[in-house]
């Protein structure tokens, strides 16, 4: 008899959830554009700080956005173009720490967290997640990352 899932998590459903890893720093681009433009007449080691701290607000700014972007996207081409491997089985080995959750189905382990950001599924059993022992899965594995999961009703 085969089974009947459903979708506990995919990445293109999800949609681009970490918009607010990169945001987070367009606080710090705003208090440096504020502290540059104030200060202009101010000393050169005032201005100069000002520019420095709208730097190093920038140079998170781009990254982080690029890195969680390109994240998102390549998990979410690999499901529309189907290049992902299926992993089919029973949960076994689950191991749910305060910081971290991994388990195993078949010769795959995977492990995640809710405190890091990642496009693929990271929703901890402690703060809701579904994962449990003994449950049958099918993952959509992208270079061991979750793009979808799908838990047997």
């Amino acid at each position: 008899m085969q089974a009947h899932y459903y979708t506990a998590f995919d990445v293109t459903a999800s949609g681009y959830r970490n918009w607010w890893f990169p945001a987070f720093g367009l606080i710090f681009v705003a208090i440096g554009l504020l502290w540059s433009l104030v200060t202009r007449r101010g000393s050169q080691k005032v201005r100069t700080g000002g520019v420095i701290y709208l730097g190093f607000a920038v140079l998170w700014v781009g990254p982080t956005f690029i890195t969680t972007y390109r994240d998102y996207r390549q998990l979410s081409r690999a499901l529309s173009t189907k290049s992902y491997e299926v992993v089919e089985g029973q949960v076994t080995d689950f191991i749910s720490l305060p910081k971290v959750e991994r388990f195993r189905v078949g010769s795959h382990t995977y492990e995640y967290s809710d405190f890091t950001v990642t496009a693929g599924f990271n929703r901890m059993s402690s703060r809701g997640g579904p994962v449990r022992p003994g449950l049958q899965v099918r993952i959509a594995d992208v270079n061991g990352s979750i793009a979808r999961l799908e838990i047997a009703r």
